[in-house]
């Protein structure tokens, strides 16, 4: 039996590689820049890069600052700013994902109503299914805040003050954080 060599091995590999691109890419010519772009974000913010990829996915400035302008407000905690058009009869598949995946973060740990914004749009979904779902959520963001401080509290030691600047570093109201702080306090 003749024996075969590490490199027929290789190029048969790759021949199938080039083979089921060329399948499933038949007519992908046009491809979605969109995508790409998502892709893209998603890698960056995966691993933290700071490059900006806009150059080689077909995106524009604009388009750059478009989702710098998604991430500002998404850090305002007022109560307008969570409006969205809200017929519960009429859920989009994506607001029902949203909704599920924040009361599964919830229940895992506290989340201020900006914090849960940001965590849901990294986890793909829009801004407005990721306030949709905050809005709806049934949250007492006072109560996250209370959690969030005992969480820090059994973590290392705090001055009330510095509990309190923590909590709005993660973006709780001082409102919530002086009551999360509080609630910590013997």
């Amino acid at each position: 039996m003749k024996k075969i060599k590490w490199w027929h091995i290789v190029l048969i590999i790759l021949a199938i590689i080039i083979i089921a691109s060329a399948i499933n890419g038949s007519g992908s010519s046009n491809s979605n820049p969109s995508a790409e772009a998502k892709s893209s974000e998603t890698t960056s913010a995966e691993t933290g890069s700071t490059t900006d990829d806009s150059k080689s996915n077909g995106t524009t400035s604009k388009d750059t600052e478009s989702t710098n302008n998604d991430t500002e407000s998404t850090n305002n905690d007022s109560e307008s700013d969570l409006t969205t058009d809200d017929d519960s009869d009429n859920l989009t598949t994506e607001q029902e994902s949203a909704l599920a995946k924040a009361e599964d973060y919830l229940s895992i740990q506290a989340f201020s109503k900006s914090g849960l914004i940001e965590q849901l749009k990294y986890e793909g979904f829009s801004t407005k299914d990721a306030k949709y779902a905050v809005k709806h959520c049934g949250a007492d963001w006072k109560e996250q805040a209370a959690k969030k401080a005992e969480d820090y509290r059994n973590m290392q030691s705090f001055s009330h003050k510095g509990l309190v600047e923590q909590l709005e570093y993660e973006g709780f109201t001082n409102e919530q954080a002086e009551y999360g702080a509080s609630q910590t306090e013997k």
